[in-house]
């Protein structure tokens, strides 16, 4: 299935234009995902914000679910700036956690374009900003009692003034319970391996090795 065009793309949220954009992201992204949630995109005047919609199943067990909640939560209330900015958790019938959408492309966006381009890879300076960023935020999520489970190019946001942002908390999660985890490895050590290979990869770019 080909996704619409980014919202962000769109003219104001205010236009009817702009709004059926973010109903048909809304479904293609809904349409994509695990049956463990469900993901909305929302305009309002502080921007996009996206939705998960919590679903307990085999993907997202009651305690993942709860762990899941937990971490939005200390998010919401202590930002870390690597991390996605979370807006509001709610405990209700269907759990669901809002938070910002950022102004940003994937990594793996980002190193289709510079492949495409024929720049060799990343700028150095932008391949330095998306380690930190990363280390940085994978070291927050640990020193919490936390991992990622499936640390990815598509689930690292580069922001268009440099910011990055380490996404798929929730896809982390299910990954880690799912029979494929076990290929990724559990924990944070596996973390750790897992942006190690991702930054050797980016680097050797990067350098034009």
């Amino acid at each position: 299935m080909t996704p619409p065009a980014a919202p962000r793309d769109s003219v104001a949220a205010s236009d009817a234009r702009a709004e059926g954009a973010l109903v048909s992201a809304a479904r293609w992204y809904a349409a994509g995902r695990a049956p463990a949630w469900r993901e909305a995109l929302c305009a309002g005047e502080g921007g996009l914000t996206r939705r998960l919609t919590l679903t307990p199943s085999r993907a997202l067990p009651p305690y993942a679910l709860a762990e899941q909640l937990s971490l939005a939560e200390e998010l919401a209330q202590s930002p870390h700036p690597h991390l996605p900015r979370v807006l509001a958790v709610t405990h209700e019938a269907e759990p669901s956690i809002t938070a910002r959408e950022p102004a940003a492309e994937t990594l793996a966006e980002v190193l289709a374009l510079a492949g495409a381009q024929g720049w060799g890879g990343l700028p150095l300076p932008v391949a330095l900003a998306v380690a930190l960023g990363a280390a940085r935020a994978l070291a927050h999520l640990h020193a919490l009692g936390f991992t990622h489970g499936a640390l990815a190019p598509r689930r690292i946001w580069v922001g268009y003034g440099g910011e990055v942002l380490l996404g798929g908390l929730v896809e982390g999660a299910c990954a880690q319970l799912s029979p494929e985890g076990a290929d990724y490895g559990r924990g944070p050590a596996a973390d750790s391996q897992a942006l190690a290979a991702l930054l050797c990869a980016i680097a050797l770019d990067a350098l034009g090795a």
